[in-house]
């Protein structure tokens, strides 16, 4: 289910005085000119994990029309194949990126609608589970990240040399995005830490950060590796690969 697109207005540069106004738009059916006017505007907060989800479905996207191509190739050589499977797990995929950018605002909006009701005078415990709820988020978008670069793994063998340069990039844009979610993460556990709670579950999220960072950071260099040796191969390999 898509969640509305919560916009947060600034009224000064405390993150606690950002306002809300509900669009009742989801974030991925905005334009992209719209939404990067929301992400530069000093009046409206779109959040750096919403955008890093957003770039993860364009990096799926990439992947599924390469998948799509390598298919079509394969289909005229051999015959049906498994391409509906890679298919329909990169179009689960991408579903899951965009609607993580809604979550991602939902989570951040839950989280300073809990800051202000602390600084009112109510309890510390529902800004905790909104604190630890927002540093969850963006690390389940890495999950999927790294499921995609799974798929961008399989695929990179059987792209031609005219395609296999936008795996590269689909790996390069999924490891900046999980970069860029991880760090959202970061600050939220290092909020957490300062709250007078059991910190066995902090220290879990912080491993489990720096576990699927370096998971992530490997395969896509893997796969960046693979499309520069490809690249690179001699001319003579372009005939086979329908150049």
């Amino acid at each position: 289910m898509c969640v509305n697109v919560v916009i947060l207005r600034r009224n000064d540069f405390e993150l606690s005085d950002w306002t809300t106004v509900d669009t009742h738009v989801p974030l991925a059916e905005l334009s992209a000119r719209e939404v990067c006017r929301i992400t530069a505007d000093p009046e409206q907060f779109s959040g750096g994990g919403a955008v890093a989800a957003l770039s993860a479905g364009y990096a799926a996207a990439i992947t599924l029309l390469v998948a799509r191509l390598s298919e079509r190739r394969r289909r005229m050589r051999a015959g049906a194949t498994d391409a509906y499977s890679v298919e329909q797990k990169l179009l689960d995929l991408q579903s899951r990126f965009l609607t993580a950018a809604d979550r991602d605002l939902s989570a951040l909006d839950a989280l300073l609608q809990a800051q202000r009701n602390v600084r009112d005078g109510g309890s510390r415990e529902p800004y905790i589970a909104a604190l630890e709820a927002a540093a969850r988020e963006p690390v389940a978008l890495a999950d999927d990240i790294a499921l995609l670069l799974k798929v961008v793994q399989h695929e990179v063998t059987a792209a031609s040399r005219f395609t296999v340069s936008d795996l590269g990039a689909a790996a390069a844009i999924g490891r900046g995005a999980a970069q860029a979610a991880l760090l959202t993460a970061k600050v939220n556990v290092a909020l957490l830490r300062t709250e007078l709670i059991d910190q066995a579950d902090v220290d879990a999220l912080a491993a489990r950060i720096d576990t699927v960072a370096t998971q992530i950071d490997a395969c896509a260099q893997e796969i960046i590796n693979v499309t520069n040796q490809r690249i690179s191969e001699p001319h003579a390999t372009r005939a086979a690969d329908g150049m």
